[in-house]
């Protein structure tokens, strides 16, 4: 499935199924309800948020900010988060490490931000939308180009999971989370070509071992079995002198 822009809507059509239902049908629209590539206790916080739910909505979600705090994902970095986004009535960036973004679903973790981290929170500027000329658009990749008015980070609004990765401007990137649920990366002034693309734990691996599983059944079906070269009880027996 390929899609050739990054029109989002927030749930799939009525005669689609209608939110939350399209569970077994391919779609080739985006949604915000159909990323789940892993949990994120905070996805359905955003749908309830305006300002937070519309950078994920329209043809236009791709987000750039000079700076970004950088913040573990927990409960008062998304309160800050909203209430810094309300001030302004745009929303602002900020910025999780992987290694952090691993644990993002689990609830009973107990994960307390450093003050300076929801301070640094509290004093963003709103970020802001910029075009984004979309070269490849597939569950497994996503290609654009983006002018970017300054060094900074650059914010996609589909989903975060382990297995991303990135290039920017062909050289390897880190993908930080964005926002809680989305991706982020560090980018130059000017025109930047972001690829991210989804790496498949073991899936080559398994291919291999399905080929090979499959050569060794066919070649038993082809082997005859061997018969022992022995006579038989009834055939005479000479005896010679």
């Amino acid at each position: 499935m390929t899609l050739k822009s990054l029109q989002r809507e927030l749930e799939a059509p009525p005669r689609l199924g209608g939110a939350h239902a399209n569970t077994s049908l391919t779609l080739r629209i985006a949604t915000f309800y159909n990323d789940s590539t892993m949990k994120n206790r905070f996805h359905i916080a955003f749908a309830d948020h305006p300002i937070l739910l519309n950078m994920g909505l329209g043809a236009d979600r791709i987000w750039f900010s000079k700076d970004a705090a950088i913040a573990v994902p927990s409960n008062l970095a998304y309160l800050a988060l909203v209430n810094r986004s309300e001030q302004l009535g745009a929303p602002v960036m900020v910025a999780h490490p992987p290694a952090q973004m691993t644990r993002v679903s689990q609830r009973s973790l107990p994960v307390v931000p450093d003050k300076a981290e929801l301070t640094a929170i509290s004093r963003l500027a709103p970020a802001q939308k910029v075009p984004a000329q979309v070269l490849k658009y597939t569950p497994n990749d996503l290609k654009l180009n983006v002018s970017c008015p300054a060094d900074g980070w650059l914010l996609v609004t589909d989903r975060w999971a382990v297995g991303w990765r990135a290039k920017v401007n062909g050289m390897p990137a880190d993908v930080f989370g964005g926002n809680l649920i989305f991706r982020a990366v560090r980018v130059r002034g000017g025109e930047n070509t972001i690829h991210f693309y989804y790496r498949q734990h073991l899936y080559f691996a398994m291919i291999l071992v399905s080929w090979c599983t499959l050569a060794a059944v066919f070649a038993i079906s082809r082997l005859k079995p061997s018969r022992p070269d022995t006579q038989s009880s009834s055939d005479p027996v000479l005896f010679c002198e």
